[in-house]
């Protein structure tokens, strides 16, 4: 679910309005810059191959096997460097009898993924809010991920987003146009609306007062686009 919204978290928390003392004018730079820094690391689960529910642990394992590291960790738990793929690091631990959990968490967060898992789902694909709305990412993706009945409702109608379909959102999700095409032939707008819509609607069903954090957020950057594109238009 959130690996096929991460277009929606992108465009909605977009915030980075001017780049080198520039305006960065449509482009999501937060965006623009994760897709193009390493791609073995970084980009979508879907650009690894994760393109269903099904094995997705396994499928993930798999990935992340055959990535180059980083750093790795010594015998004292120092970070020194390393030549070897994370997989070819954990196993030959495995082999040796020394794997330690605090080695698999380190090969875990060697991955940039906008969505990743550790002893957690990570969800980065977020920029900082302006001030007073720091938590609306975070009721946001509350929501949509611990609400069963939103999580569920969502998840029947992106398991059946296509794969050229999803690669076409995530390209959307570079450019703060959300006229664009996305799945099913919705514009990128209508699928905002109606995401944000069920997370307001996740949010009342925690009955714990959280709306207050998302739903102003929400109606501000659907009225007005996303605040990065506001700070450009009040600059000029």
């Amino acid at each position: 679910v959130a690996d096929c919204l991460q277009p929606v978290s992108a465009y909605l928390f977009a915030n980075s309005p001017f780049r080198n003392g520039q305006p960065t004018g449509l482009e999501n730079t937060r965006s623009v810059i994760w897709e193009n820094t390493d791609n073995s690391r970084c980009r979508n689960l879907i650009n690894h191959g994760i393109e269903s529910p099904e094995r997705m642990i396994d499928q993930y394992i798999d990935y992340i096997m055959g990535v180059p590291g980083i750093f790795e960790l010594d015998h004292n738990g120092i970070i020194v460097s390393t030549n070897q793929t994370l997989g070819e690091r954990l196993i030959g631990l495995e082999n040796l009898g020394k794997l330690r959990t605090e080695d698999i968490q380190a090969a875990l967060h060697q991955i940039f993924t906008n969505v990743r898992l550790k002893n957690l789902v990570e969800v980065r694909g977020s920029d900082r809010p302006p001030l007073g709305y720091e938590m609306a990412p975070v009721a946001f993706w509350t929501s949509i991920l611990t609400v069963e009945s939103v999580r569920d409702e969502l998840l029947s109608v992106v398991r059946n987003w296509t794969v050229e379909d999803r690669h076409k959102f995530n390209k959307a999700s570079l450019v703060l146009d959300d006229s664009q095409i996305g799945p099913n032939g919705k514009t990128y707008s209508e699928w905002n609306q109606w995401v944000g819509d069920l997370a307001l609607v996740g949010l009342k069903e925690r009955s714990l007062d959280e709306e207050k954090f998302f739903d102003s957020f929400f109606e501000i950057v659907m009225e007005k686009g996303p605040f990065g594109l506001q700070a450009q238009f009040n600059y000029d």
